[in-house]
C-alpha cells in the first residue's frame, strides 16, 4: 500500500522543520564561535600578546637574522653618510643631516633612526617622546644621492648616539646597512662614529 499525498506532505513538512532547526543550530554555533575569537582577540591585544613590532625593533631583527643564518653581505650597495649642524649642546637644537647612497637602484629603502638615551627628537616645536623616527625612502636612483634631516636636542652631558638602520631589499631578501653618529657631550667615550654593519 503506497502513502497517500497527504502522508508525503506531512513528511515534507518534518524534513523542512528539521533542516530549518539544524541551519539555525549550525548559525548559532558559527555566531558564537565569532564572538569567542573576538574575545579572545581583544583579551590577547590588551595583554599584550600581540605585538606590531616598530620599524626599528624590524631592523634589528633582520641584524640578527642576518648573522645567525649567514647571509650578513659582505658589502651593501648602500653608503650611508652623515653631516651635523654644530657641536651638540645640552637644551639645542641639532641638525643631523643624514645622506643615502647606493652603487644600484633599489626599491623599498627606509630609514629607522634611534637614539640614545638623552637625546631627543625634535619636530617643529615638540620635543618628541619617543626614541624612533622612520623615513620611507621608496625607489632610490643609482649613483645619487638623498638626504634626510633629523633634529635633535641633548639633554644631559655623556655618551650620546644617533642609530641609522637602512632596510632594503635585495636577491629578495631584507638587509640592514647599520651607522652609529656620536653625539657626545663632555669627557664621554666615543660612541663609536666609524661603527657600521
Amino acid at each position: 500500500m503506497l502513502p497517500g499525498d497527504g502522508f508525503m506532505r506531512f513528511m515534507l513538512q518534518e524534513v523542512n522543520k528539521v533542516q530549518y532547526k539544524m541551519a539555525d543550530q549550525i548559525k548559532g554555533r558559527i555566531i558564537y564561535l565569532l564572538l569567542m575569537l573576538s574575545v579572545s582577540m581583544l583579551t590577547a591585544c590588551s595583554s599584550g600578546k600581540i605585538k606590531e613590532l616598530t620599524t626599528v625593533e624590524m631592523a634589528r631583527q633582520i641584524l640578527v637574522d642576518q648573522q645567525n643564518n649567514g647571509s650578513h653581505p659582505e658589502k651593501h650597495p648602500i653608503k650611508l653618510n652623515y653631516v651635523v649642524s654644530n657641536k651638540p649642546v645640552i637644551g639645542k637644537e641639532t641638525e643631523v643631516e643624514v645622506e643615502v647612497v647606493s652603487e644600484k637602484g633599489l626599491s623599498g629603502i627606509t630609514l629607522a633612526l634611534e637614539t640614545s638615551a638623552g637625546l631627543r627628537f625634535r619636530k617643529k616645536w615638540l620635543v618628541l617622546s619617543r626614541p624612533t623616527v622612520t623615513k620611507n625612502m621608496g625607489t632610490i636612483k643609482a649613483d645619487t644621492l638623498y638626504r634626510y634631516k633629523v633634529v635633535v636636542v641633548p639633554e644631559k652631558e655623556g655618551a650620546l648616539h644617533l642609530t641609522v638602520y637602512a632596510i632594503y631589499k635585495q636577491e629578495k631578501e631584507q638587509r640592514v646597512k647599520k651607522s652609529i653618529i656620536d653625539l657626545s657631550i663632555g669627557n664621554a667615550p666615543a660612541t663609536g662614529v666609524k661603527y657600521s654593519e
